[in-house]
């Protein structure tokens, strides 16, 4: 049975609970490990790096990360992100 996004987005809430960062992926001009970060009920988006924006950190909603999972389903997004130390 494969696990839907949102089961995906609440066991990510759980294994980065510590503020840990869930790299999405790394910046493609300076390699900067770019990815959501949980502040108790609050996720930012770290960009870092000011590659493509003045804002390193913003604040996201969930549905920005569902909606990234959702278009990923088929990727293996999941299972990477659920499998990252």
């Amino acid at each position: 049975m494969k696990i839907t996004p949102k089961q995906t987005l609440d066991a990510l809430r759980t294994k980065h609970a510590d503020g840990s960062k869930m790299v999405l992926h790394k910046c493609s001009m300076c390699q900067y490990p770019c990815g959501y970060i949980w502040n108790g009920d609050r996720i930012f988006y770290d960009s870092g790096c000011y590659c493509t924006t003045s804002n390193s950190t913003r604040e996201t909603e969930e549905q920005d990360l569902l909606d990234t999972l959702e278009m990923n389903k088929d990727t293996g997004l999941a299972e990477r992100l659920l499998s990252q130390e």
